[in-house]
């Protein structure tokens, strides 16, 4: 057979479904990504990762794999290095929980990165018929998306700082300090991604510190803003320190001058106090302990409730309600009104200060709870 003809034959019967390989002509080289660099998909204009496996599908998971577990271990260390000189908290829970939302938000910005990882190329030895893929994310389309992203943080940030010092009233401050605090965790996972993604190494410098904003936050709360508690029922004490717990918790620090007090006693010391700064926010409410006679041969039962409302600007507008209750048993009396005390501390607790919290910090406002006392006399 002459070479002519086997050539054509060689190039034209595959295109006429006749299959036979031409194997004396040579396979497809080995591409050199797979046993060392590549020249084509260099590192330097992308971040890549290798997969092999007996199929082409478990190949590319591999590969995707690759790439995430070398883009995850470095900016977790990124991470790590800014939360040393970044963290301020001397709570454990509190560092616990910065810690947590802060994995969470680089989480999330590495997945929205990851989304754009592309097979580059695929090949298959024909000997034990085993797949290679390479996978890759081009660094200077990526890097050029988050700086984009960077740069509309920091627009916002500059903003919100703005409304933070400067605002016309407790809740727009309030807002912008938060509000900036956030997205300063936002930038700094997405300024993690930048430092990974860009050759160099390097990020984009803040014009913010959030440990510094924190403390400008706390600050204000501590100094100018003035919530109060007026709680009438039953176990006033317990109630009323852990709606001051809850707060704590949710960083309203403020100077604790209120104490629990009956409703005459509140409107007289309002009155008392007319010529000073009326409270920013009131958290006003009852709570009671009821026992339950119930057949039970063992055990003896108490039902709990509270009513609880925050009102906004010295009583102007209800923001929010909460109404929880509950019951707790125990074989004696005594300790089924303590199990029934704690549970409705707990309730009281979380719920309050995050319902305070969700109006002040969040986008859109609360609105009023329409449900009905919790606290309504037993038939």
């Amino acid at each position: 057979m002459t070479i002519r003809k086997t050539f054509f034959l060689c190039i034209f019967l595959p295109l006429l479904g006749v299959g036979f390989g031409c194997t004396f002509l040579g396979e497809r080289p080995i591409p050199d990504w797979v046993e060392g660099q590549s020249q084509e998909f260099s590192p330097e204009k992308y971040l890549l990762g290798r997969g092999e496996a007996g199929t082409r599908d478990v190949a590319e998971q591999r590969a995707y794999a690759a790439v995430a577990r070398i883009f995850h271990a470095q900016v977790n260390a990124q991470l790590q290095d800014n939360e040393r000189y970044s963290q301020v908290d001397q709570d454990d829970q509190t560092k616990t929980s910065r810690r947590i939302q802060l994995d969470h938000l680089t989480q999330v910005s590495t997945e929205k990165v990851l989304a754009d990882v592309k097979i580059l190329e695929a090949w298959r030895r024909s000997d034990d018929k085993q797949y290679f893929v390479l996978a890759g994310l081009d660094r200077k389309k990526t890097e050029h998306l988050l700086r984009t992203r960077i740069t509309k943080y920091d627009k916002a940030i500059e903003r919100h700082v703005e409304n933070g010092r400067t605002g016309t009233n407790v809740v727009t401050k309030l807002r912008g300090f938060k509000r900036a605090i956030r997205d300063m965790k936002l930038r700094q996972a997405v300024n993690a991604d930048l430092q990974i993604i860009s050759h160099t190494g390097e990020g984009i410098p803040t014009s913010y510190s959030p440990a510094r904003i924190q403390q400008e936050l706390d600050a204000y709360v501590l100094h100018k803003v003035h919530i109060a508690v007026q709680v009438t029922g039953d176990q006033q004490e317990q109630i009323y320190q852990a709606i001051w717990d809850g707060l704590n918790q949710e960083g309203f620090v403020t100077r604790n001058e209120s104490q629990p007090v009956s409703s005459q006693d509140y409107a007289e010391q309002l009155q008392d106090h007319s010529h000073q700064k009326s409270p920013d926010f009131v958290i006003t409410g009852t709570s009671r302990l009821e026992d339950l006679t119930l057949f039970d041969p063992l055990f003896k039962y108490v039902r709990w409730c509270s009513d609880l409302r925050v009102i906004e600007s010295g009583g102007q507008r209800v923001i929010g309600a909460v109404s929880r209750s509950g019951r707790e048993g125990h074989i004696t009396q005594h300790e089924a009104r303590v199990r029934a005390t704690q549970a409705m501390q707990r309730a009281v607790s979380t719920d309050m200060a995050q319902l305070l919290a969700q109006f002040i910090y969040d986008d859109q406002q609360m609105a009023l709870t329409l449900s009905s006392s919790s606290c309504l006399p037993l038939k």
